[in-house]
Order: structure tokens, then C-alpha cells, then sequence
């Protein structure tokens, strides 16, 4: 058992080596550092306000209204770990979850935290359309 053990911290130790090795150059740097910021900007972007997504992707194509606590899944995932175990018990939180059609291949699901009327957008998950959850 020992032995495996070894093994498989001398495999990480190597990889992480040649992976330093590798991101060295500036270019490698500089692309790294975009895509991170690519995806940020995706984030940022996809936390649309219920009036801003209507506007960006049209009419929403399916909307309900949900406690937390029955929200569950591999597809409420997004939504349903923004919050604490205590919060997800609590019965007092509501969801609006609004799904639209991003393109020909995509929806997006929004989740808002509904409070007293207004709608916070707080996760998002674009999904292929081809999905089964």
C-alpha cells in the first residue's frame, strides 16, 4: 500500500514539474491569464437581471417559482450550493427559476432569490439542449 502511495505522489510531483515547465513562455502566460478572464466576464455576464435577460434572449421558455429546500439534483446544483445547510432547511427562501433558449445548441437557467419582490440573480447553468436530467 505503501508503494502506491509512493508512486502516485511521485506521478503528481512529475506532472505539476512539467506543467511549470511548460507555462513559462509569455504567450502561454498571457493565454491563461485571458481565458481566465474570458470566463469571469462570461460569469459576470450570465448573472443577467430578469429585465436584461429578456432582452438579451427573448421570452422566457419555462418559469417556476420554488422553495430551496425542494430544489434538488444534478441540475439545481449551481443554485442549490450558493447557500448554507442551514439556509437550504430553512423553508423561508424562495427561487424564481427561468429558463430560456440561448441559441440553436443551448438554454440558460437563471436562478433569483426572490426577495420582498425583487429578483437577485444568484446562479446560471447553460445547458445543450440534448440534456436529460
Amino acid at each position: 500500500m505503501k508503494i502506491y502511495l509512493i508512486l502516485l505522489l511521485a506521478s503528481i510531483f512529475a506532472c505539476k514539474e512539467n506543467s511549470t515547465k511548460i507555462n513559462t513562455s509569455n504567450k502561454t502566460i498571457y493565454k491563461q491569464k485571458t481565458a481566465i478572464q474570458d470566463s469571469l466576464k462570461i460569469k459576470e455576464n450570465m448573472l443577467l437581471k430578469k429585465n436584461d435577460a429578456i432582452k438579451t434572449f427573448g421570452n422566457p421558455i419555462k418559469q417556476k417559482k420554488i422553495l430551496l429546500s425542494d430544489l434538488y439534483g444534478e441540475f439545481s446544483g449551481n443554485i442549490y450550493y450558493k447557500y448554507s445547510e442551514q439556509e437550504r432547511q430553512s423553508n423561508s427562501i424562495y427561487i424564481e427559476e427561468i429558463t430560456w433558449e440561448k441559441d440553436s445548441v443551448n438554454y440558460i437557467t437563471i436562478w433569483y432569490e426572490i426577495k420582498k419582490r425583487e429578483l437577485t440573480p444568484k446562479a446560471y447553468l447553460i445547458w445543450d439542449k440534448q440534456s436529460e436530467f
